[in-house]
């Protein structure tokens, strides 16, 4: 089996790296082979630029126009090339990005899950160009009015699906870290606690500030609370495999929840056995565990990120995020009969019902998903335990629906 990511540093050519000063650096298009015409650009933001980084993202979208470009004969004809923002964090840049992508008539914008992405909305959604993605880190951009965005799964049902995981356990306490930020802590407070003491589990937040983490600390807090369940909610991968191997350190047997970490996994071994974790995608270790056709994509995955030499984040559920995001934004993009505009992208995804997205299932975008999020169009979640031999195992027979709290 092919083990799991262990996190690493991508090296960016010099010529990109030049291009940095202004956020956006259109991608080579050396990828496109014998394909006619102009090549189609999409923009995309990445966090690649500031804290956090995240350069699993940016292996994904190489992984994708190469393949999109060499194995699938690009779109309609045309090679597609992506436009990367490479977000340092601040609103600024966003805004000078999307800028950029409106002057050069780009017809849909990718969000590789960037913080910020909120600070494009006011632009994009006045030259009325979709903002698409796998799914969001910025809530508020999926609660727009409709029309504003397609993300293929929910960033709404985070909280409500960490309390069902939790309570796969029985666990009626849970203390879990996340991120020391303003926004942590109104989503912890006005969401996830609230959701928990709904439906009987009282969640107990154990704030980390980014960069400063004694782990040995942190876990020795969560366990003075006492809690039948302890772990992760948001942390960066090596944080996330620091405290959960140092729980294991300081006696603690009980289960385990890592949220969407999957690096400690190879890391800790046996004693990653049990932990649960919610993915919203199919990862290359639950392949033995999933249908056919998910086998299938799963392999089209791993060759790809291996055409560009980034094996290393085969399992890393971000790039399988953004690489399942954009094989499907492309697959719809390949479903426009005629020119592919801003109008004729928003159009056709207005339009998907029951549409089978990469590693995702299915996924209908018209608004009716969740509750208050019109920019989802799903509400699905892949909730999956670590087996002794390193696998991911899903913890029902496979996608689980997540009900909306009332």
């Amino acid at each position: 089996m092919r083990g799991l990511n262990i996190r690493g540093s991508v090296i960016v050519a010099a010529a990109v790296v030049a291009l940095v000063v202004s956020g956006c650096a259109a991608e080579d298009d050396s990828s496109a082979g014998n394909l006619e015409g102009d090549p189609l650009t999409i923009g995309v933001y990445a966090a690649l630029a500031g804290t956090p980084n995240e350069p699993a993202s940016e292996a994904a979208i190489k992984a994708v126009e190469k393949y999109v470009n060499e194995e699938k004969g690009g779109i309609n004809g045309r090679s597609i090339q992506f436009d990367i923002c490479r977000s340092d964090g601040t609103p600024e840049l966003i805004i000078t990005c999307t800028h950029r992508f409106i002057e050069d008539d780009i017809p849909v914008v990718f969000d590789a899950m960037v913080n910020v992405v909120s600070a494009a909305v006011p632009a994009l959604s006045a030259a009325e160009i979709p903002i698409v993605g796998a799914w969001s880190n910025a809530p508020s951009v999926t609660a727009q009015p409709y029309g504003t965005s397609f993300y293929w799964n929910n960033d709404a049902h985070v909280a409500p699906s960490t309390i069902e995981l939790i309570k796969t356990t029985g666990a009626s306490t849970a203390a879990l870290s996340i991120v020391d930020s303003p926004e942590a802590k109104i989503y912890f407070n006005d969401l996830l606690i609230p959701t928990g003491e709904a439906a009987g589990v009282e969640v107990i937040p154990q704030y980390a500030t980014i960069g400063n983490i004694n782990h040995e600390v942190l876990a020795a807090r969560a366990l003075t609370e006492d809690p039948d369940i302890a772990g992760v909610f948001q942390l960066p991968e090596d944080d996330c495999t620091g405290l959960l191997r140092a729980l294991r350190g300081q006696g603690y047997e009980g289960p385990m929840i890592s949220a969407a970490c999957t690096s400690f996994v190879e890391e800790m071994g046996g004693e990653a056995a049990g932990t649960l974790l919610m993915a919203r995608a199919w990862l290359p270790a639950t392949k033995e565990h999933a249908p056919p056709d998910v086998q299938e994509e799963i392999d089209v995955l791993v060759e790809a990120l291996a055409a560009v030499g980034e094996e290393q984040y085969t399992d890393n559920v971000r790039a399988v995020g953004v690489f399942a995001g954009l094989m499907t934004l492309a697959n719809v993009l390949s479903d426009i009969d005629g020119e592919i505009t801003s109008t004729s992208t928003k159009t056709q995804l207005e339009g998907l019902q029951d549409y089978p997205a990469f590693l995702q299932g299915t996924i209908t975008c018209d608004g009716s998903a969740w509750p208050s999020v019109p920019g989802a169009c799903s509400s699905t979640n892949l909730f999956l335990e670590v087996q002794e031999d390193g696998s991911l195992k899903p913890v029902s027979d496979g996608l689980t629906t997540v009900s909306a709290p009332s």
